[in-house]
């Protein structure tokens, strides 16, 4: 009968180490569970986060080409600027050349009416001097 008490108290002893180990590991398969559920919604997370980082990418190569294409628009339009002040400055130049030029053909024309006004001052004087001798009586 002592066997049997010390039979039962091992078993007993056994049952509870046993019950205690199936608790534990109870507690080890909620928690493995919870954790699982945990990285599913981490990796959910991170597949997500991963979505927004490929579209914010995507965004940014499409701003990025956009700033290119304006870049490359306002080089031309700046190049088409110098060309078109190149002209302009050529075009003043030749502006100001005619301007003198006009000033002195105006001063030459000027001159020139003053000279034709004082040859046809002498054509009229002379005119009537001839006809002055023409009224005269002949000798």
């Amino acid at each position: 009968m002592g066997s049997l008490i010390a039979f039962v108290i091992v078993a007993l002893l056994v049952f509870g180490g046993v019950q205690s180990v199936m608790d534990e590991m109870a507690h080890a398969y909620a928690a493995l569970a919870a954790s699982q559920a945990e990285t599913t919604l981490t990796q959910s997370r991170l597949d997500n986060a991963r979505l927004a980082l490929a579209h914010t990418q995507a965004e940014l190569d499409s701003a990025l080409q956009a700033n290119q294409r304006q870049a490359r628009q306002l080089q031309l339009r700046s190049r088409a600027l110098v060309h078109a002040n190149d002209e302009i400055e050529a075009l003043t130049v030749e502006r100001n050349d005619l301007k003198r030029g006009m000033r002195e053909a105006v001063q030459i024309m000027a001159q020139s009416h003053r000279d034709y006004k004082a040859v046809a001052a002498e054509y009229r004087a002379a005119k009537a001097e001839i006809e002055q001798i023409k009224q005269q009586p002949k000798l």
